[in-house]
């Protein structure tokens, strides 16, 4: 007559119905790193939880006959009527250790042996303490250090008197010998996704056919200022698969900017960048002709360039523009500003001599954008300035300069700035792993040559109750 009430069950319904809650080469140069806040961390767990299918396989679990499990007679129609919001807080500790403490609480109730309704309140609070360490191949791995489960309390509505003793001996002590280990396990099953996860971020990526960038870490993570420091070491190769060389013009020490709660910082120095730029100097040439420029004549260059010598005014001119080095990223005022330095060879005739050839460097404003795990880098062509220009061939002479530096500036953005920005869009760089949590939309600030990124998780327990509603009436096997 009555319903079968195990042990097994209502821990792995306890722990499904909590956790548902929450489920929804070597340089002197500074190398990126990302300080990951605590509530970064719950994150990436809440997602492994998704994931990795654990919740559905625990309510499975949970409302099915399990055998060898003994039956608690004289209650029938059970199934969840309460659940509370889980309590949960996140802990980092020196030198590198996180702690999870979970408290959760759910109501299951029947319709009792002596008529009338039975709740049975089950109250618990399971604490973790996990590191990232090197197993003996040298690969990472998560480890729980430690688990512990705590049945904080086990009530019903009813006097103990009015019970029958098998039910006093469930309450009173079966849970707590069966939750560590229904619980424990199941952390360990989320740490080991988020394990492969992060070490899926660890392969060599795609910078979109130009080349691959590979991150490596650089020593173990260690908990400073109440963030979990992760360093790093990337490596960038070219398409035929030979390594660049970093760029580091200033080695400088290491950096710590001030954070809020439950934000991540992704430092990015601009060395890093500058190495990746490596992949797309070519993409700084570009050829100007009257199909973009419609002014493009001898008549015209003349205007600027007085002492070019005489020819038909009308006779279409060419501006081949081909970048001397590498385009060059800093941080100036709190901007990101690119540098190219060319050079412009203007021809009436491709197979003949340049009629002058033009030294120039030209700056814009970087502009920065989170796509999914990469990020997006474009030029802003309305803050294109030319910065530098000279007369290379013919030497002397007079030139109209503030008028050559306007002209040429809007060859530029109108010939060659659609194609770089294009080459960017279509290579993106990737970026350092969150321990497998979203970027979302990050907040991008420029500070002492790093672009930094900022990655707000301040809010991730505002949506904790999202779906709990749908887990009451979950009803527990017979």
């Amino acid at each position: 007559m009555g319903l079968c009430l195990k042990a097994t069950q209502v821990c792995l319904l306890l722990l499904f119905c909590s956790w548902a809650a929450l489920s929804d080469g070597t340089s002197e140069c500074i190398e990126p790193m990302v300080r990951i806040d605590k509530k970064t961390i719950l994150v990436a767990a809440k997602k492994s939880m998704t994931e990795s299918h654990i919740l559905e396989e625990m309510a499975e679990s949970a409302t099915k006959n399990q055998g060898g499990a003994k039956a608690i007679k004289g209650i029938k129609g059970l199934k969840v009527t309460d659940i509370q919001p889980p309590e949960l807080e996140m802990k980092l500790h020196e030198p590198a250790d996180m702690e999870m403490d979970l408290g959760s609480q759910i109501t299951i109730a029947g319709k009792s042996f002596i008529g009338g309704t039975m709740e049975i309140t089950v109250k618990s609070r399971m604490r973790t303490i996990s590191c990232i360490e090197y197993d003996a191949n040298k690969e990472l791995k998560m480890k729980v250090k430690q688990c512990t489960v705590e049945l904080i309390s086990c009530k019903t509505n009813l006097p103990s008197s009015m019970l029958p003793k098998i039910v006093n001996k469930f309450l009173n002590s079966t849970l707590q010998k069966v939750l560590p280990g229904m619980m424990c396990p199941a952390t360990d099953k989320v740490l080991l996704h988020m394990e492969e996860k992060m070490k899926k971020a660890f392969e060599e990526c795609p910078i979109g056919d130009r080349g691959t960038i590979q991150y490596t870490m650089n020593g173990l993570p260690k908990v400073h200022e109440g963030a979990l420091d992760m360093k790093f070491k990337p490596v960038v190769r070219d398409r035929d698969g030979n390594e660049i060389a970093n760029v580091c013009e200033a080695p400088g020490s290491e950096v710590s900017y001030s954070r809020g709660d439950g934000i991540t910082q992704v430092v990015i120095p601009t060395a890093i960048l500058n190495t990746v730029l490596e992949l797309f100097k070519k993409d700084m040439d570009c050829d100007a002709t009257r199909d973009s420029v419609s002014d493009l004549t001898v008549g015209k260059m003349k205007e600027m360039i007085p002492g070019l010598p005489d020819m038909d005014p009308s006779k279409n001119a060419k501006l081949e523009i081909r970048s001397v080095e590498t385009p060059k990223v800093r941080i100036e005022d709190g901007k990101s500003i690119m540098a190219v330095h060319s050079t412009i060879d203007a021809k009436t005739d491709p197979d003949n001599e340049p009629i002058c050839t033009i030294d120039m460097v030209h700056e814009w404003d970087v502009g920065y954008e989170q796509v999914e795990d990469t990020m997006k880098v474009f030029l802003q062509p309305e803050t294109g300035r030319t910065t530098a220009i000279s007369m290379t061939s013919p030497s002397g002479g007079d030139i109209n300069e503030d008028q050559l530096k306007e002209y040429l500036q809007n060859a530029i953005i109108t010939t060659c700035i659609p194609g770089i920005n294009d080459a960017l869009e279509k290579n993106q760089m990737k970026m350092p792993n969150l321990m497998g949590a979203d970027y979302g939309h990050p907040e991008f600030k420029m500070m002492e040559g790093h672009v930094i990124l900022e990655v707000d998780h301040s809010n991730v327990e505002d949506d904790s109750m999202i779906d709990l509603e749908k887990f009451k009436n979950l009803k527990m096997a017979v």
